[in-house]
């Protein structure tokens, strides 16, 4: 559906149903609280298969993928999650769950043809089904004479209930909670996202409703040059990334190895997407240290679009990691303490950065070599009387390619630099999607003695520049 032929949800509510999970969540109990909901809205049945996470989108909920299930088409997705500032029970949590997407049908007069809510609480779905209309003519007080728990909300869901009543058809079901169900995990993770909140004192009410063609037409990614396993986070707001490529263990950040790879990248603008993950991150946690992004995780799409398009409510802090977990509990982002060898990487990282105010200013103490030419294939033509350059990645650089020699004369001398692509420099796919930036690339050389030179890498786009290195093996000698 083209952007202009949008409709909203209050166009097609009353032709449309809901699915909506709900959930609590305390800790302890009695503890800090957190209530949420996660769900989508569908029109028909459909004969394509729309799926998430692994799960059919069905008209009774989501379901394991099977060919026998009859799919729905969604409309949109629903996330809701609700903290607060006070003490509270998981009953409070999960009951308040269900009076916040009865409320909000009410409140905006959102009529589905029909409604169908899963809560994991026996409690809840017993009390709607058998017990709330006996209570209600007892005056809310229970057989055994006491009366009814958290009455005030039993209240406002039975008049939520009358009004809906003749405008949606309305199922209240249980569903076993923590057995794997996609719909009670989002709710689940929601409300711990809530209650988290709740105990650092951040009181929130997140509501989002997501376009479903906009949520698997997502057009969300990550710039090209972003593109090493891990990205250094300092707390600082900043348009500069710092790059770390490794296959040594995480712990070991700034260890010399020929398999680790450092990069500076400066993006004219700042990804708004890590900067959503940092800026998260970062507001939860009361130290300054510095923490380790895996980018490569985050670029998967099921945890990219989701982030992208549900935001803060697609992360969880875990506080005695002090890490960030996505919905399955894939870590995202891992303080690195204690910081061990980190400061060698930072020394590196603070080398690299003389190294690019050198090549913007001081360009005398280097020698630069345009190795373009050795990626792409460059065309000029005349387009309406104006110049315009063509870069087309080299056709020997296919897919899967990694090892390429630049053969260079130096002082007389001609030397084979050995560089592997996704290591010493961005890897072959990351190269072709930079086509169109108008990308520049320059071996940097920086003379140590007569007979040795450092290098690395600088690439220059429309949009950013960068420098990549590898500080086991930067240095070469010269054989005369």
């Amino acid at each position: 559906m083209a952007k202009k032929d949008k409709v909203s949800l209050d166009q097609v509510v009353n032709e449309s149903h809901l699915v909506i999970y709900c959930d609590g969540s305390a800790s302890p109990n009695p503890g800090s609280i957190g209530s949420a909901s996660h769900g989508y809205v569908y029109k028909d049945v459909s004969k394509n298969k729309y799926i998430l996470y692994d799960n059919l989108i069905t008209k009774d909920g989501y379901c394991p993928i099977e060919d026998n299930i009859e799919c729905v088409e969604p409309l949109y997705f629903i996330e809701k999650n609700y903290s607060f500032d006070f003490i509270g029970s998981n009953n409070y949590a999960e009951i308040f769950a269900l009076k916040q997407i009865l409320g909000w049908m009410v409140k905006n007069e959102l009529y589905f043809k029909s409604v169908l809510i899963y809560s994991d609480s026996s409690y809840v779905v017993n009390t709607v089904n058998e017990w709330m209309a006996n209570w209600k003519n007892n005056n809310w007080i229970k057989n055994d004479g006491r009366e009814v728990s958290e009455k005030d909300l039993w209240i406002e869901i039975d008049n939520y209930l009358i009004l809906l009543k003749d405008k949606s058809d309305i199922t209240v079901n249980w569903i076993k909670g923590h057995n794997g169900n996609l719909g009670n995990m989002l709710a689940d993770f929601s409300a711990n996202v809530a209650r988290y909140n709740s105990t650092r004192g951040i009181y929130t009410q997140y509501e989002k409703i997501i376009d479903a063609k906009d949520y698997f037409n997502s057009k969300t990614d990550i710039h090209p040059l972003l593109c090493f396993k891990n990205i250094l986070l300092p707390p600082k707001n900043t348009k500069e990334y710092y790059l770390y490529n490794s296959k040594l263990p995480d712990h070991l950040i700034g260890k010399h190895s020929n398999e680790t790879s450092y990069s500076i990248v400066y993006l004219k603008e700042s990804d708004e997407v890590i900067e959503e993950v940092k800026t998260f991150y970062y507001d939860r946690k009361y130290n300054n240290s510095v923490s380790l992004l895996k980018l490569k995780t985050l670029k998967e799409k099921k945890y990219l679009d989701r982030i992208k398009n549900c935001a803060f409510n697609s992360l969880l802090n875990k506080d005695k990691t002090n890490s960030l977990m996505t919905i399955d509990g894939t870590v995202i982002v891992q303080e690195i303490n204690p910081p061990g060898l980190l400061l060698r990487a930072l020394d590196y990282y603070e080398h690299l950065n003389h190294i690019i105010d050198d090549i913007h200013n001081n360009k005398d103490k280097l020698k630069l070599l345009d190795i373009t030419s050795y990626f792409y294939d460059i065309e000029t033509k005349l387009v309406n009387k104006k110049e315009v350059t063509k870069y087309t990645l080299n056709k020997e650089i296919h897919t899967g390619f990694k090892n390429m020699d630049l053969n260079i004369d130096y002082e007389n001398t001609k030397i084979k630099l050995p560089t592997i692509l996704g290591y010493d420099m961005p890897g072959r796919n990351d190269l072709k999607k930079l086509e169109s930036q108008n990308p520049k690339i320059i071996l940097v050389i920086m003379p140590v003695t007569p007979e040795s030179f450092d290098y690395c890498i600088y690439i220059e786009t429309n949009d950013t520049y960068s420098i990549w290195s590898n500080a086991s093996t930067a240095r070469i000698f010269i054989k005369r």
